[in-house]
């Protein structure tokens, strides 16, 4: 049945990783050389071309307002049209429209898999990611107007994403949906691979083969990965100074974050951070 299965997170919460495994399982038993054909078969929501062919138009001469009010539309265009379900990346957080529409539109939609991370591991990963102090990270973090893709509108190759502050994109994508959702846990996957990995592949009702989901989880391991970005590089690496598939670890902040900046995201985001199981007693 065609349609839209949503790939969502907060920016650098483990997108890639469930991309690069789905890939590889789609593939098994061969494994992709490098990542451009890894991740080739997921595109991101933001995708300026992809909003210009369905519109019609020159999304560089709308106003903000005007684009964000036609992406619900572009979706359901892009379900109708599709012969097969797509995969589509997004850190949009999911939100009305200006015009009070959703922007995940409900009929465009087959499900939605949303990963979480701890935002003290975000902070420490997003801040090397786009060579930024931390500090600024963990203020972005708790900006409740963060947009990404908001600098050269005119010659983006992305439209701009309101992601909003972590604690509420996470309640954005989590509470009251109304469409089937899957949402996993970043240190889940590292932990509980086959589990987690097990259950993505059973909620979009691909076929469970035990051999293909193991191969598919060493594909996408974090050597695997790194070895393929520094073979042949990574068009989403913002910086060539810094490398996308940097640790793959869940616990790296404790030795990068010092106790002021521990206490501020973990009052900041405390709610959702217990809420998610990630314990924020004797943080703040």
């Amino acid at each position: 049945m065609p349609g839209i299965y949503w790939l969502a997170s907060y920016p650098k919460s483990g997108n890639t990783w469930l991309r690069a495994f789905l890939a590889n399982y789609q593939a098994w038993p061969q494994a992709p050389s490098d990542l451009g054909k890894l991740l080739g078969g997921t595109g991101i929501a933001s995708n300026r071309q992809w909003f210009d062919e369905a519109t019609g138009l020159n999304s560089s001469e709308m106003s903000r307002d005007e684009v964000a009010d036609l992406r619900p539309k572009v979706y359901e265009h892009m379900a109708r049209s599709a012969s097969e379900p797509l995969y589509i990346k997004i850190h949009d957080a999911r939100i009305l429209t200006p015009s009070g529409a959703p922007s995940i539109p409900k009929d465009a939609s087959l499900g939605i898999i949303y990963v979480i991370r701890n935002p003290l591991a975000i902070a420490v990963s997003y801040a090397k990611h786009g060579d930024l102090p931390t500090d600024t990270m963990i203020d972005r973090m708790a900006d409740e107007t963060y947009e990404l893709a908001t600098r050269d509108l005119g010659s983006s190759l992305q439209l701009p994403q309101p992601v909003l502050s972590w604690s509420s994109h996470v309640q954005s994508w989590t509470l009251g949906t109304d469409i089937p959702i899957l949402t996993i846990r970043y240190e889940d996957m590292l932990e509980r691979s086959e589990s987690v990995f097990g259950a993505v592949i059973r909620f979009l009702d691909w076929p469970y083969d035990k051999d293909r989901l193991h191969g598919a989880i060493e594909g996408s391991s974090f050597q695997r990965l790194s070895q393929l970005e520094q073979r042949a590089g990574f068009p989403e690496v913002l910086s060539s100074k810094r490398r996308f598939f940097r640790a793959g670890r869940s616990d790296s902040w404790r030795a990068e974050l010092n106790a002021e900046q521990i206490a501020a995201l973990a009052k900041r985001h405390h709610t959702e951070m217990n809420q998610w199981d990630y314990s924020t007693t004797g943080l703040f």
